[in-house]
């Protein structure tokens, strides 16, 4: 079977490079099938335009006009089959196996997003070969939502896996502020250490601290926000999580505080705070507990207290449903029980809770875009020493996610959203215009 040549139609040209090579008895049917599939898939691209380069052979897809170009080089046939049965995650795998490779990873995953209607299929199905059948995507989603149930053995295993990989790795990826969620831009010249430096300052500004208030950080990290609010105003604070090496840092830089292992459904009833701060933990939850994970901040909080939320939310430009498990790449390696919720169901589980009211939010998706294109170039920039004390793999795990990554935020797919919340009497509200505007470049 040849490779498909179809040019001349537009969103799909093949061209040749040097002399034109049929497919061999050795790559036999199964690949050349495989293939088919991904170009039959590709063809659906409508912005930007993919280049696809396989041997000898060079196929363009998308719009031939346009000035975004996507790369994406085919090292060994294997990868078509790779794609075919995994979706995403095997695209993802086969990119760490090296079985493909793209000059600029970043422009790629950008035209991958600004399609993404067209992939969703693969993301939600993980595999080409489901497309057709709507009853067996319903069954997968069932499987895909009991797979990611997060129990708390579940969640007390994945927070394991994504965050005590080793802080020495953490210290060369996210620098000295050992602060593993989306840093917020200042001014455009500002360092990803600067940048973090102003997210922990607008945090502190939006809970309205006095050192008499008692505060709960859900999901702690290594607690340098606790640290920058303790050192500031003295207060009381208490960080809880599942990651046994970021508690032990936690110890050791703030003896002051208290810090648990602890999940949040474990919270005991007859001690509440003033403020509850908690900074990318809610991807981690998965929409059959947003609720719980709201009403656990309620019976938490204080009346008259106050709660800053920080999360991914899905963007404005991707429609999709409550519920809905993406079986993505990075869900299956360094974040698993990950489930990113919409605005609608976040702002729903915050109503039925009966006590919480939101008071004042922004957006910040841009700046998670940039934040995620510094991590990659922190780790390519530590790859010697990365690949010496784990691997050549892991290395190339976080080099895809944060390149694929990036270009979710970029092409607003996906959203960064700082939430404050209030209990019971609104005794002080943040004004909803802040000085300094998400709307700022990144």
């Amino acid at each position: 079977m040849d490779e498909p040549r179809e040019g001349g139609r537009r969103g799909m040209e093949s061209t040749t490079i040097g002399t034109e090579v049929r497919p061999s008895a050795r790559i036999g049917s199964r690949r050349a099938l495989a293939f088919s599939l991904v170009h039959r898939l590709l063809k659906k691209i409508r912005l930007g335009r993919l280049i696809l380069i396989s041997g000898d052979r060079r196929h363009v897809y998308g719009d031939p006009d346009s000035d975004l170009e996507g790369t994406l080089v085919v090292h060994d046939r294997a990868f078509f089959g790779d794609v075919v049965r995994g979706g995403e995650v095997g695209l993802g795998q086969s990119y760490v196996d090296g079985r493909w490779s793209s000059p600029d990873l970043e422009e790629l995953a950008l035209v991958f997003h600004l399609n993404i209607h067209a992939f969703l299929p693969m993301i939600k199905g993980g595999t080409l070969l489901l497309f057709a059948s709507r009853w067996v995507e319903r069954l997968r989603q069932r499987w895909l939502a009991g797979w990611r149930e997060s129990t708390v053995e579940q969640s007390s295993d994945g927070m394991s896996v994504a965050y005590d990989v080793g802080n020495d790795f953490f210290r060369r990826m996210l620098g000295p502020s050992m602060v593993y969620s989306c840093a917020i831009w200042a001014s455009a010249e500002r360092t990803l250490e600067e940048a973090q430096r102003h997210k922990i300052d607008l945090l502190i500004d939006k809970l309205d601290l006095a050192p008499e208030h008692t505060v709960l950080d859900i999901g702690c990290g290594w607690g340098t926000l606790l640290k920058a609010i303790h050192d500031r105003l003295g207060c009381r604070v208490r960080g809880i999580s599942l990651a046994e090496q970021q508690l032990e840092m936690c110890r050791q830089t703030l003896p002051e505080g208290r810090f648990d292992y602890l999940d949040y459904r474990g919270l005991e009833s007859h001690e509440t705070y003033d403020r509850i701060v908690s900074v990318g933990m809610i991807e981690h939850v998965g929409s059959e507990y947003l609720q719980t994970f709201m009403d656990t901040v309620a019976r938490m909080l204080k009346p008259g207290g106050r709660a800053v939320l920080h999360t991914m939310i899905v963007g404005d430009t991707l429609d999709l449903e409550p519920g809905v498990h993406l079986d993505s790449f990075i869900s299956r390696t360094i974040m698993p029980v990950a489930c990113i919720p919409n605005p609608g169901e976040l702002l729903q589980a915050i109503h039925h809770t009966r006590d919480l009211y939101p008071v004042h939010y922004e957006r910040f998706g841009q700046h998670y875009g940039r934040t995620l294109r510094e991590w990659r170039k922190n780790v390519l920039d530590h790859e010697a020493l990365i690949t010496e004390r784990y691997s050549r793999e892991h290395v190339r795990v976080y080099d895809y996610i944060w390149g694929m990554s990036s270009a979710s935020f970029t092409s607003s797919n996906f959203d960064l959203l700082q939430l404050v919340v209030a209990k019971g009497p609104l005794n002080s509200r943040v004004p909803v215009s802040d000085p300094r505007s998400s709307t700022k470049e990144a």
